[in-house]
């Protein structure tokens, strides 16, 4: 059983860097990456499950199996490290930006989706809609919104495993949309 995922950030040039720690119900990240929205620290409620599923997806992917490092051989390109810590120990893996099984990049890329979505969280309460009010405010159908969930263009939270999935949408994300400031590629969509 997983306890607690860590992940370190080493952004190329003026890329950042941060570390992210992700718990059953919080997630605390602390360094600076502009783009994502770290900036210092904070600490966040994830709505129930969410790590669970996270963890649940690396044991499925055989994490234990992994190589300890996977390197592009260029330095000029980010850089991930990835702590699983489990009661019998931590498993390390590092790797560079693109390389490493698809599972390990899934992971990167999830737990990037979950700090922007709890850095775009005023407060300490993680405002979540579903799939069918989303929809219903973007005046789209609810198979638009799930497949821009898949593409990467909305943020989400996976609720409950299931066929396709029951996702929890942060209300924050919706402001950028009203005030134009940020698209997520939705325009024209549809």
């Amino acid at each position: 059983m997983i306890d607690e995922v860590m992940m370190r950030y080493y952004g190329a040039g003026a890329g950042g860097h941060y570390e992210v720690h992700i718990r059953p119900g919080r997630l605390s990240a602390e360094g600076e990456h502009p783009a994502l929205g770290v900036r210092g620290y904070m600490e966040k409620p994830l709505p129930p499950g969410e790590a669970e599923a996270m963890f649940y997806r690396l044991l499925r992917a055989g994490y234990r199996e992994w190589e300890t490092r996977y390197m592009a051989g260029a330095t000029d390109i980010p850089s991930f490290e990835l702590a699983i810590r489990t009661r019998d120990g931590v498993r390390i893996v590092r790797c560079d930006q693109g390389e490493g099984p698809q599972a390990l990049r899934e992971a990167f890329r999830r737990i990037e989706r979950l700090v922007r979505a709890a850095a775009m969280v005023e407060g300490d309460a993680l405002d979540c809609c579903s799939v069918s009010e989303c929809a219903a405010f973007l005046g789209v159908g609810e198979e638009a919104v799930v497949e821009w969930i898949r593409q990467g263009r909305l943020e989400a939270f996976i609720a409950e495993e299931s066929g396709t999935g029951t996702y929890r949408l942060p209300r924050g994300q919706f402001r950028y949309l009203i005030a134009g400031r940020k698209r997520h590629g939705l325009r024209g969509m549809g």
